[in-house]
């Protein structure tokens, strides 16, 4: 009976650390840099010639990180299931270290290829149409 017991609670942490295991903000994460190629003309219609903007600005790209939870730790969802969708901005971070983390989004769902759709903090939208806007002059 004991052994069961504690069995059952095991699976029970477990799947709470995976479950919850990205939930904290992006800000963790040490990027230094980011390249955003956004695949939305100033009328929000895809196109495949990408507007590309780079920020170095260490505030702006913590504020980008937080716009994904989870970044940079391997994080997959077994809750929801991965669908097929188009991304509208790829982002990529270079990270303190020098690795680089790629990310695709539809800015409701982003993913580092590996397989998953992970929710977007609200707000990614409008704010990489700032940015852009911002280093565009509009």
């Amino acid at each position: 009976m004991i052994k069961k017991s504690i069995t059952i609670s095991c699976l029970a942490i477990l799947s709470l650390t995976v479950i919850t295991g990205g939930l904290g903000c992006g800000g963790g994460v040490q990027a230094k840099a980011a390249k955003i190629s956004l695949r939305l003309d100033e009328q929000s219609r895809y196109t495949t010639n990408a507007r590309i903007i780079e920020i170095t600005d260490a505030s702006e790209v913590v504020r980008l990180t937080s716009f994904f939870p989870g970044l940079g730790k391997g994080r997959w969802s077994p809750v929801e299931v991965a669908t097929l969708w188009q991304a509208y901005v790829i982002i990529e971070f270079e990270m303190e270290d020098g690795r680089m983390l790629k990310i695709y989004s539809n800015f409701e769902k982003w993913t580092d290829g590996k397989g998953s759709d992970i929710s977007v903090r609200p707000g990614l939208r409008d704010h990489v149409f700032s940015l852009f806007e911002a280093r565009e002059g509009k």
